[in-house]
């Protein structure tokens, strides 16, 4: 602070007020925040007022202490005071974020939010404006908003740590919270550069080339998966997934072979996953292996499966399970199913199909 205080003096023996004044600034506000005494800092910024009332960096270090003391009337008043002033750069981006503070306080977050986008107008970094937009897009699950504002916070950010797990979670809310795997590529491909083994790159990059349709680019960073997570001895069930893509990919490629050695490792590491329970009764189907097909759907109606996850209702094995009786010649059987299927949905237009067949 000394330091600061004889460049205020010269800057003043040779005249030049302004960049006097920036300096006092600068002193109030290592008094305030670094030895925190506030008394010293209001001293100091209105002797500053005194010589110049149209100080605005002045008005907004005033402003903030009346913050601290909770005096949010008093802040507004010198707040608009500064703000009448018409202020630039990164002094009104400061003033605009304090105005916000204050509204936020004041109970008008319409008012609040007006002036954070101020904020951001005049300096698109500004870390805090950004944070309380941030805030107040997500609590409207306003995602397009949240989006553009961590990428203002990539741009903002120079640590490399914080930039990749901003550029993951903007691939993550775009693939995720708006539907748009495509638009969340880019952000991935980016932190895969940063971090090329970091298995919280690889395996949202990979599921998207996945749901893309690009096998060719998402199996190597599913074998990246298993091989980084076998080096660092991670629990085995970790691994049921990758290998359930892999397999999932394998199929695909019409490699049944492969598709089934997949899965089974899959289904060995864990019996849960219902995935690849449903991939392995399909696949099982689409070979004519009946018994086996038979076995997966009947353990499928004891597991509680997430439909979404699974992409089948406990009606579609009902189905499954009424076609491989039919295969079996059990037409008792496969009615009993397909009626079952019907209870819990009876619009199901295979089942009806099913049973309008077998009953004329």
């Amino acid at each position: 602070m000394e330091v600061v205080k004889r460049r205020a003096e010269y800057y003043e023996t040779i005249g030049d007020k302004d960049a006097e004044l920036a300096q006092l600034v600068r002193v109030a506000r290592m008094w305030e925040e670094r030895l925190d005494s506030p008394e010293s800092a209001t001293e100091i910024l209105e002797t500053i007022l005194e010589r110049d009332p149209r100080n605005v960096a002045a008005l907004t270090g005033l402003a903030r202490l009346h913050e601290r003391s909770q005096d949010w009337e008093r802040c507004r008043e010198v707040l608009s005071q500064a703000a009448a002033l018409n202020p630039s750069g990164s002094d009104a981006a400061e003033l605009y974020f304090r105005m916000g503070r204050v509204e936020d306080q004041l109970d008008n977050p319409t008012g609040a939010l007006e002036h954070y986008a101020k904020a951001l107008e005049w300096d698109p970094s500004h870390p805090e404006a950004i944070s309380a937009l941030e805030a107040a897009a997500r609590e409207r699950e306003d995602y397009q908003e949240v989006a553009r504002l961590l990428q203002l916070k990539t741009a903002g950010t120079r640590d490399p740590a914080e930039r990749l797990a901003l550029l993951c979670e903007l691939g993550t809310v775009h693939s995720e919270k708006l539907g748009d795997p495509d638009g969340g590529l880019p952000f991935l491909v980016q932190a895969l550069e940063l971090a090329p083994e970091d298995p919280d790159v690889l395996k949202p990059l990979a599921d998207l080339y996945f749901a893309a349709g690009d096998l060719d680019k998402a199996e190597p960073l599913y074998a990246g998966l298993i091989e980084a997570a076998t080096k660092a001895r991670k629990r085995s069930k970790e691994l049921a997934p990758y290998h359930y893509k892999l397999g999932a990919i394998a199929e695909q490629r019409g490699d049944a072979e492969r598709a089934a050695a997949e899965y089974d490792k899959a289904y060995r590491i864990d019996t849960t996953y219902s995935p690849v329970v449903v991939a392995i009764g399909r696949l099982a189907m689409s070979q004519e292996d009946w018994e086996k097909a038979r076995r997966v759907y009947r353990a499928m109606l004891l597991q509680n499966r997430d439909e979404k996850e699974t992409g089948i209702s406990k009606a579609d094995v009902y189905f499954a399970l009424g076609q491989i009786h039919e295969r079996l010649d059990e037409t008792k059987k496969a009615i009993n199913m397909y009626e079952r299927g019907k209870e819990i949905q009876d619009d199901h237009p295979g089942i009806l199909e099913a049973l309008a067949r077998l009953r004329s």
